[in-house]
Protein backbone atom coordinates (compact mmCIF):
# COMPACT_ATOMS: atom_id res chain seq x y z
CA UNK A 1 0.00 0.00 0.00
CA UNK A 2 2.50 2.26 -0.97
CA UNK A 3 3.51 4.18 -3.92
CA UNK A 4 7.64 4.98 -5.26
CA UNK A 5 8.71 5.74 -7.93
CA UNK A 6 12.21 3.89 -9.95
CA UNK A 7 13.75 4.82 -13.04
CA UNK A 8 14.12 2.05 -15.68
CA UNK A 9 16.80 2.72 -18.16
CA UNK A 10 15.67 0.50 -21.79
CA UNK A 11 18.02 0.14 -24.76
CA UNK A 12 17.10 0.61 -28.23
CA UNK A 13 17.35 -3.13 -29.00
CA UNK A 14 15.30 -3.53 -25.94
CA UNK A 15 12.36 -1.39 -27.25
CA UNK A 16 13.01 -3.02 -30.95
CA UNK A 17 13.02 -6.26 -29.72
CA UNK A 18 9.56 -6.03 -26.89
CA UNK A 19 7.42 -3.64 -29.26
CA UNK A 20 8.56 -0.17 -27.43
CA UNK A 21 9.17 1.39 -24.80
CA UNK A 22 6.33 -0.23 -23.12
CA UNK A 23 6.98 -3.96 -23.87
CA UNK A 24 10.91 -3.20 -22.80
CA UNK A 25 9.42 -1.55 -19.72
CA UNK A 26 7.48 -5.05 -19.02
CA UNK A 27 10.24 -7.16 -19.63
CA UNK A 28 12.77 -5.69 -17.53
CA UNK A 29 10.07 -5.33 -14.41
CA UNK A 30 8.41 -9.16 -15.05
CA UNK A 31 10.75 -10.40 -13.17
CA UNK A 32 9.93 -8.65 -9.77
CA UNK A 33 6.53 -8.92 -9.76
CA UNK A 34 4.82 -10.45 -6.67
CA UNK A 35 2.76 -13.42 -6.83
CA UNK A 36 0.67 -14.64 -3.95
CA UNK A 37 2.87 -14.44 -1.67
CA UNK A 38 3.62 -10.65 -0.50
CA UNK A 39 6.98 -9.33 0.40
CA UNK A 40 8.47 -12.79 -1.24
CA UNK A 41 12.12 -13.27 -2.21
CA UNK A 42 13.13 -10.70 -4.87
CA UNK A 43 9.87 -9.97 -5.72
CA UNK A 44 9.22 -5.59 -5.70
CA UNK A 45 5.77 -4.64 -7.21
CA UNK A 46 2.50 -5.67 -7.36
CA UNK A 47 1.37 -3.20 -10.38
CA UNK A 48 3.10 -0.36 -11.78
CA UNK A 49 2.13 2.40 -14.30
CA UNK A 50 4.68 4.26 -16.36
CA UNK A 51 4.69 8.19 -15.56
CA UNK A 52 1.80 7.23 -12.95
CA UNK A 53 1.60 9.70 -10.01
CA UNK A 54 5.16 10.85 -11.34
CA UNK A 55 4.71 12.38 -14.49
CA UNK A 56 6.89 14.93 -15.02
CA UNK A 57 9.71 13.73 -13.20
CA UNK A 58 12.53 13.68 -15.87
CA UNK A 59 12.40 17.97 -17.83
CA UNK A 60 8.73 18.19 -17.08
CA UNK A 61 7.97 14.38 -18.91
CA UNK A 62 8.13 11.06 -17.64
CA UNK A 63 10.82 9.65 -20.37
CA UNK A 64 14.23 11.09 -21.51
CA UNK A 65 17.39 9.81 -23.72
CA UNK A 66 20.05 9.32 -21.31
CA UNK A 67 21.80 12.16 -23.70
CA UNK A 68 19.28 14.61 -23.19
CA UNK A 69 19.75 13.93 -19.31
CA UNK A 70 23.72 14.24 -19.37
CA UNK A 71 23.26 17.52 -21.44
CA UNK A 72 20.42 19.17 -19.72
CA UNK A 73 22.31 17.79 -15.89
CA UNK A 74 23.47 21.19 -15.01
CA UNK A 75 19.55 22.36 -15.22
CA UNK A 76 18.04 18.94 -13.62
CA UNK A 77 20.57 19.52 -10.88
CA UNK A 78 19.50 23.46 -10.24
CA UNK A 79 15.86 21.65 -9.87
CA UNK A 80 16.63 19.35 -6.96
CA UNK A 81 18.93 21.45 -4.95
CA UNK A 82 22.43 20.35 -6.56
CA UNK A 83 21.20 16.50 -7.26
CA UNK A 84 20.12 14.55 -10.22
CA UNK A 85 16.75 13.95 -9.64
CA UNK A 86 17.09 10.20 -7.49
CA UNK A 87 13.66 8.08 -7.06
CA UNK A 88 13.98 5.19 -4.39
CA UNK A 89 14.82 2.29 -7.15
CA UNK A 90 16.90 2.16 -10.54
CA UNK A 91 16.50 -0.68 -13.06
CA UNK A 92 18.84 -1.42 -15.93
CA UNK A 93 19.24 -5.15 -17.65
CA UNK A 94 16.96 -6.76 -15.26
CA UNK A 95 19.19 -5.41 -12.06
CA UNK A 96 16.96 -4.04 -9.72
CA UNK A 97 19.35 -1.42 -7.40
CA UNK A 98 17.40 0.56 -4.52
CA UNK A 99 18.04 2.64 -1.82
CA UNK A 100 16.31 0.35 0.71
CA UNK A 101 13.15 -2.20 0.27
CA UNK A 102 9.97 -0.65 0.43
CA UNK A 103 7.39 -1.85 2.75
CA UNK A 104 3.67 -1.03 3.44
CA UNK A 105 2.28 2.61 3.85
CA UNK A 106 6.29 4.63 3.06
CA UNK A 107 7.98 2.56 4.85
CA UNK A 108 10.93 0.45 4.47
CA UNK A 109 10.20 -3.56 4.77
CA UNK A 110 12.99 -6.38 5.26
CA UNK A 111 15.58 -7.61 2.57
CA UNK A 112 15.79 -10.88 1.84
CA UNK A 113 19.63 -10.54 3.46
CA UNK A 114 17.57 -9.19 6.65
CA UNK A 115 15.01 -11.85 6.94
CA UNK A 116 17.70 -15.04 7.21
CA UNK A 117 19.15 -13.02 10.24
CA UNK A 118 22.05 -11.17 8.44
CA UNK A 119 23.01 -7.55 9.00
CA UNK A 120 21.92 -5.03 7.23
CA UNK A 121 23.86 -3.19 4.54
CA UNK A 122 23.99 -3.90 0.86
CA UNK A 123 22.45 -7.10 -0.36
CA UNK A 124 22.20 -9.08 -3.41
CA UNK A 125 19.55 -11.66 -4.68
CA UNK A 126 19.68 -13.44 -7.70
CA UNK A 127 16.67 -15.23 -9.72
CA UNK A 128 18.36 -17.99 -11.17
CA UNK A 129 15.47 -18.71 -13.82
CA UNK A 130 15.48 -15.32 -15.11
CA UNK A 131 19.08 -14.55 -14.39
CA UNK A 132 16.89 -11.13 -12.77
CA UNK A 133 19.46 -9.36 -9.84
CA UNK A 134 18.19 -7.38 -6.75
CA UNK A 135 20.83 -5.11 -4.87
CA UNK A 136 19.37 -3.15 -1.71
CA UNK A 137 22.13 -0.60 -0.99
CA UNK A 138 20.65 0.25 3.08
CA UNK A 139 22.31 3.73 2.81
CA UNK A 140 20.63 7.44 3.39
CA UNK A 141 18.39 9.17 1.35
CA UNK A 142 20.76 11.39 1.24
CA UNK A 143 23.86 9.07 0.44
CA UNK A 144 21.62 7.64 -2.16
CA UNK A 145 20.96 11.28 -3.69
CA UNK A 146 24.57 11.67 -4.02
CA UNK A 147 25.66 8.90 -5.97
CA UNK A 148 22.78 8.38 -8.14
CA UNK A 149 23.78 9.62 -11.48
CA UNK A 150 27.72 8.49 -11.22
CA UNK A 151 26.10 5.11 -9.83
CA UNK A 152 23.53 4.53 -12.33
CA UNK A 153 22.83 6.82 -15.52
CA UNK A 154 26.32 8.35 -16.15
CA UNK A 155 27.25 5.11 -17.43
CA UNK A 156 24.23 4.47 -19.87
CA UNK A 157 24.19 5.01 -23.52
CA UNK A 158 23.21 8.65 -24.74
CA UNK A 159 20.89 6.40 -27.21
CA UNK A 160 19.09 4.77 -24.23
CA UNK A 161 15.68 5.96 -22.44
CA UNK A 162 15.10 6.83 -18.89
CA UNK A 163 11.87 5.89 -18.03
CA UNK A 164 10.04 7.10 -14.91
CA UNK A 165 7.64 4.35 -13.62
CA UNK A 166 5.36 4.77 -10.99
CA UNK A 167 5.49 1.26 -8.60
CA UNK A 168 3.08 0.13 -5.82
CA UNK A 169 3.50 -2.89 -2.93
Amino acid sequence: MSHAAIQVVVSPEEIAEHGGVEGAVRFNMAPFKEGRELFADGTRWDWYSIGGRMPRFLLGEHQQPVGELRRRLPELKAERGGHFPAPLAFLRRRTWQEQARMGWFGGEARTEAQATGKEAGRSMVRQESTEAVVITWNESREAWQAAFWERFVAPCGDDELAVVVDYHV
